[in-house]
């Protein structure tokens, strides 16, 4: 299994090899190499927002008629449960706090492709609708106002999509973007939308930590992205089985970043992931791998 790094342009190269150093400490089916490039992020390509509070933390609001929406326009498509885990429905999940009561024995199954276009909608309005609104100018926001800068996820993972091109990866190889400009949705690690082996890891939440542990942090959230994109079977399905309060759990949702460090020293997969993320959905081999990786990380935190 290949997996291949690549950093945005202005992404630091010294944190790049100590957190290759890393991740290979732990030899195993799983390569982790670089790409002989960077992206270039452009100046057109970055958009500004006004941050009307201290703190910009990770946010993201499901609204329930857009999740009625997506289920209501799907097609049936493929065989039962090929999109969708049964226990993506179970109590402690985003569906069952948004739509209580629901009657989900029929819905149609969900289509990676089909969902493309529906899940960026989704994410946009979602954005739109939390407390810092979207500027296109500095000056449209209030001086006395923070400014952050930052990157549509849709942008760079259409990026990724023409990396893997120009270096010919294959389908099943993973490939992980790292950037050090905020996305748009603040949060430190995402799956492709798509589905594609694609996962974007953002350092800018994760400053607050300390230098010499940045690497390890980086590490631990490309570890879960792994875990998550093996073991999920759509980006709604890992979406919804994120745990909405904190349990300890690889999959929390962490809303706030200052817990961050914390998280790495201590989360595990919970009772109720470990029927989803275990040797059945990743091999025996690799599911070692990773979890080997991640006891060293936790050495590395101070």
């Amino acid at each position: 299994m290949n997996i291949h790094l690549v950093q945005t342009h202005n992404f630091s190269k010294d944190v790049l090899q100590n957190l290759l150093i890393l991740l290979n400490k732990s030899r195993g089916v799983a390569s982790f190499s670089s790409l002989s490039t960077s992206l270039n992020v452009h100046r057109e390509d970055l958009s500004t927002r006004c941050i009307p509070c201290e703190n910009l933390e990770k946010k993201f609001i499901l609204e329930r008629n857009l999740l009625k929406e997506i289920i209501r326009t799907l097609p049936e498509i493929g065989v039962p449960n090929q999109y969708i885990q049964s226990g993506t429905f179970a109590d402690n999940s985003w569906y069952t706090r948004i739509m209580p009561g629901q009657n989900i024995s029929h819905l149609p199954e969900l289509k990676k492709y089909t969902l493309r276009d529906l899940i960026n909608g989704m994410l946009r309005v979602s954005f739109l609708k939390q407390s810092f609104p979207f500027s296109k100018q500095e000056n449209d926001c209030e001086p006395n106002r923070q400014h952050d800068v930052y990157t549509v996820s849709q942008f760079l993972f259409e990026e990724c999509k023409k990396l893997r091109a120009d270096h010919s990866l294959n389908e099943e190889d993973h490939l992980i973007l790292l950037t050090q400009g905020n996305l748009d949705s603040n949060w430190i690690y995402t799956l492709d939308p798509a589905y594609d082996n694609n996962i974007i890891v953002n350092a800018c939440p994760l400053y607050p930590i300390e230098t010499n542990e940045l690497p390890a942090a980086l590490a631990f959230y490309i570890v879960t992205g792994l875990y998550a994109k093996l073991s999920y079977r759509s980006f709604v399905d890992w979406y919804l089985h994120q745990h909405p309060q904190p349990e300890n759990c690889l999959m929390d949702f962490n809303s706030k970043h200052t817990h961050a460090l914390q998280h790495i020293k201590t989360a595990t997969i919970c009772h109720d992931c470990q029927p989803i993320i275990n040797e059945e959905t990743i091999s025996p081999l690799l599911f070692k791998q990773l979890e080997n990786i991640l006891g060293n990380l936790r050495k590395e935190i101070c």
